[in-house]
């Protein structure tokens, strides 16, 4: 797979000529990706504070999307191809806590992730995604990734 890490801010020039830590987008694209030996960082492991990512038109195989990850946001992951997850999830947050980065590794607000228009296969008893238990579908402001336009298969075509 491929890893990321930003954990340090930069000072760079934004579109309006001012001086700002706000990185660009950096685009992951057009990757075949095999994440072996169980990585359960996903086909893009955007570890510690990855933030600011386009992630698109991969063919991810063992790989899947890992959401918010210790301070991390503003991820996209879209138009992918992902074959057998190694987790078994084709969306998934990170569910440990480490020390300075206290659960739920989850956006704040304005800086939602994005699993859209992705197709997913994944094995029989295994889910589509996996979320932090703060996030209820009954309290809408609790939710922080979109998903949407997703198509999914599984043996049972339970998920």
């Amino acid at each position: 797979g491929i890893n990321t890490w930003d954990r340090v801010a930069f000072v760079t020039t934004g579109p309006d000529g001012q001086k700002t830590t706000t990185p660009q987008y950096t685009e992951i694209s057009y990757n075949f990706v095999v994440s072996n030996y169980n990585a359960l960082g996903g086909c893009v492991d955007n570890d510690d504070g990855s933030s600011f990512y386009n992630i698109h038109d991969n063919a991810c195989i063992y790989g899947f999307f890992k959401s918010s990850n210790q301070g991390g946001h503003a991820k996209t992951f879209h138009d992918n191809l992902s074959l057998w997850p190694a987790n078994g999830y084709c969306v998934w947050s990170f569910p440990g806590e480490l020390d300075g980065f206290p659960m739920p590794y989850w956006p704040n607000t304005g800086f939602e992730e994005i699993y859209a228009n992705n197709t997913c296969v994944f094995d029989a008893g295994k889910r589509y995604l996996q979320y932090p238990s703060d996030c209820s579908l009954t309290n809408v402001t609790s939710i922080r990734a979109f998903n949407y336009n997703n198509t999914l298969y599984t043996p049972s075509g339970d998920g």
